[in-house]
């Protein structure tokens, strides 16, 4: 049994990883967007927990990277700057973690939340999903990491059909929540490419939708004693948005 405080040597993170890729690619046939989040979440958490414990830097980051490569003969989307993404991608969405009180509530009247990942009998079938894997913090467990916050407006459906790559420019690009819900739905929406995406957001498209909406709440509050079109004259202080009411007040 490994001591939970000894440090985790480069053959056990790697082994780690690499068991999680392929648990991944085994499950990926059934829903490849979904199950690759769930993966690079597992990772990303692995990373994140394991860099501060250890105090792990750059360099440990790219041996890994180098090893896993070396182990998997033409893998791709593992270099040493995406496991930080990944592990970017966990921080920022740490509410995720099945551990995270937020994500322990109820979901669809059942007490498990955790987002399905193959049936259970396919999981402990799997060459390599064992128990250890369950309970060990030197391994990877992909199929009950990440869950359902408990948080209604999580947008669930647009978040697992929005691709990784958008996912990272999003939390690179965008600190707020609320900004980040937004821009997750305009991209599974509009099924947006990265470079639409990241033009979205400089054009500060959430920024400029909070705005108009602000603007029509108090539009219309104040013009509610006025039918439209006006039966008389508007006041002096609404005449120079008068072009714009028959587009926001609607």
């Amino acid at each position: 049994m490994e001591n939970a405080n000894s440090p985790i040597s480069l053959s056990q993170a790697v082994e780690a990883i690499k068991t999680a890729i392929l648990q991944g690619q085994y499950e990926a046939l059934k829903d490849v967007n979904r199950v690759q989040l769930a993966v690079y979440f597992a990772i990303g958490k692995y990373l994140s927990k394991n860099t501060k414990r250890f105090a792990w830097g750059s360099g440990v980051m790219d041996k890994i990277s180098v090893q896993l490569r070396k182990e998997l003969p033409g893998l791709r989307g593992f270099s040493s700057s995406n496991l930080y993404e990944m592990r970017k991608f966990y921080e920022a969405w740490i509410m995720l973690d099945s551990d995270f009180p937020v994500a322990s509530g109820e979901i669809n009247n059942s007490t498990n939340n955790s987002i399905l990942i193959g049936e259970p009998q396919e999981q402990s079938n799997f060459p390599v999903a064992s128990g250890k894997l369950q309970t060990s913090d030197y391994h990877i467990d992909i199929y009950n990491t990440i869950a359902i916050p408990n948080i209604a407006e999580f947008p669930v459906e647009d978040f697992f059909k929005v691709p990784f790559s958008h996912h990272s420019r999003i939390i690179t690009l965008q600190k707020g929540t609320d900004a980040r819900y937004y821009y997750i739905h305009r991209t599974a929406e509009e099924h947006l490419s990265v470079e639409a995406l990241e033009k979205l957001i400089k054009q500060k498209a959430f920024e400029n939708q909070a705005t108009r909406n602000l603007w029509n709440m108090s539009f219309k509050i104040t013009t509610s004693r006025w039918a439209w079109p006006p039966t008389k004259p508007l006041p002096k202080c609404l005449k120079t948005c008068e072009k714009h009411c028959q587009m926001w007040n609607n």
